[in-house]
């Protein structure tokens, strides 16, 4: 995985640990994590969430300088499967079947903001999220099966990043609708800020996004025993 030249054999490799069952595999996991072929970073992180066997430190550390959308997505995912946060489905300790709308903001957002939220929910057993293509008619015949479960639909939207006095301010404002019937429930919006970034820097800006976009479920998951849902 080192010293291949095709980045298709790294892959290979790279997959192959994470099949492997070997404690010893997360430091060339890690190490890959940096390759220069974003389809081997996203293999890395893949592998190592298959592995389970460490590693969260190294995917938070390239979650922070990723400019890949792509591979920022893989990241976010790796993430919330080795915490536990991975995305789950209705069933019957499900409380609130959460439907996430694409984020107002840039496409190659929508995929790590959506896996922000998700892992924003710690793997709570009362949340389920509805699958990002389900209709209306789906949605309504999931939760008739299921009537302790009560529908929401939260649409992000990600304001204009902001640099001012040498530092980046991130906002995002959350409308929360009941779903499917899409009636305005509420709205909150949350920020965060990097301080020594004094001019457009895509890199921060998508660490920042993807924070604050986990920090917005915590907030949703605070707010909602007091929605009229």
């Amino acid at each position: 995985m080192a010293q291949a030249e095709d980045f298709r054999v790294r892959v290979q490799a790279a997959l192959s640990l994470g099949t492997s069952r070997a404690g010893k595999a997360v430091p060339p996991l890690c190490k890959a994590l940096r390759d220069k072929n974003g389809t081997v970073r996203i293999a890395s992180a893949t592998a190592l969430a298959r592995l389970k066997k460490g590693g969260k430190k190294c995917l938070e550390r390239q979650r922070g300088r990723e400019k890949d959308a792509r591979v920022l997505r893989s990241l976010i995912r790796s993430l919330g499967q080795l915490s536990g946060g991975a995305e789950r489905t209705i069933g019957p300790q499900t409380r609130y079947l959460i439907a996430i709308k694409k984020l107002q903001g840039p496409g190659r957002l929508n995929g790590p903001v959506r896996d922000a939220f998700v892992k924003g929910a710690g793997g709570d057993k009362k949340v389920g999220f509805a699958p990002a293509n389900l209709t209306k008619t789906g949605a309504s015949r999931l939760l008739g099966r299921f009537k302790g479960a009560k529908g929401v639909l939260l649409a992000p939207r990600l304001s204009r990043p902001r640099y001012e006095g040498g530092e980046l301010h991130i906002k995002i404002s959350v409308a929360i609708l009941s779903y499917p019937d899409g009636t305005l429930l509420g709205s909150f919006s949350k920020t965060a800020g990097a301080s020594g970034v004094s001019s457009p820097d895509p890199q921060t800006e998508n660490a920042l996004v993807v924070a604050v976009a986990e920090a917005s479920m915590k907030q949703f998951l605070s707010l909602a025993p007091q929605l009229p849902l």
